[in-house]
């Protein structure tokens, strides 16, 4: 009797989740595409206060700040402030590299500095402070380290950059995992029948082509 309890409950849970599964995907249905994959309908304040959010404009959408539109795009997919603790800790005099040297010139007030990636016909940006960047193919992988850096993946053309700030890197077959500190910003890349760490935007030595799987 006690394991027929038992088995019922776990039917009612089961049950349970697989009414609120059909409800999750009757509330979604006709939802398009434009609004699953983007922020839309975000809202939130700087740190100074001002009020930031994403709204639906025709057939795009804008980021407003304080009341003040920004350009009109296809779609927001992604939105942040570069917070106040990731400005300068560490002096950047030891970074030899653009690569890692972190831009001055994109940045606003501590913390006010506002970044998101946008997308039209087809293309994405990233738009910090305002300033609309590189159009690729695609932006992934997006980290705000030390210092108020900002990295992401981009990919062009069948091919894969680490961006730091405005500064584009070498484009690899594939760029994996990424790690960084203070000082440094090192990654896992592939090109050809090789697959290598470049630290700095210095390539390291060349091994054996790893499984694109295993640098996810």
């Amino acid at each position: 009797m006690k394991r027929f309890l038992l088995l019922f409950c776990a039917g009612l849970v089961s049950c349970g989740l697989e009414r609120k599964a059909e409800k999750m995907a009757k509330e979604l249905e006709g939802t398009s595409r434009d609004y699953l994959y983007s922020v839309v309908g975000t809202i939130m304040f700087s740190p100074s206060g001002k009020l930031v959010y994403v709204a639906k404009k025709g057939e795009g959408q804008v980021v407003v700040v304080d009341g003040t539109e920004g350009p009109l795009y296809d779609r927001i997919t992604y939105i942040a402030f570069v917070p106040a603790y990731a400005y300068p800790g560490a002096s950047s005099a030891s970074i030899s590299s653009d690569l890692t040297r972190a831009s001055s010139d994109v940045r606003g007030p501590a913390g006010e500095r506002l970044i998101y990636v946008a997308e039209k016909d087809g293309k994405k940006l990233m738009v910090d402070d305002g300033k609309p960047g590189k159009e690729y193919d695609d932006i992934s992988d997006i980290n705000i380290i030390p210092e108020g850096r900002v990295l992401y993946k981009a990919k062009l053309k069948g091919k894969f950059s680490l961006v730091v700030d405005t500064a584009e890197g070498k484009f690899y077959d594939e760029i994996g995992r990424i790690t960084y500190n203070l000082e440094h910003i090192a990654y896992w890349a592939t090109e050809g029948d090789s697959s290598f760490v470049v630290l700095d935007g210095v390539e390291g030595p060349k091994y054996d082509k790893l499984p694109p799987g295993i640098l996810k």
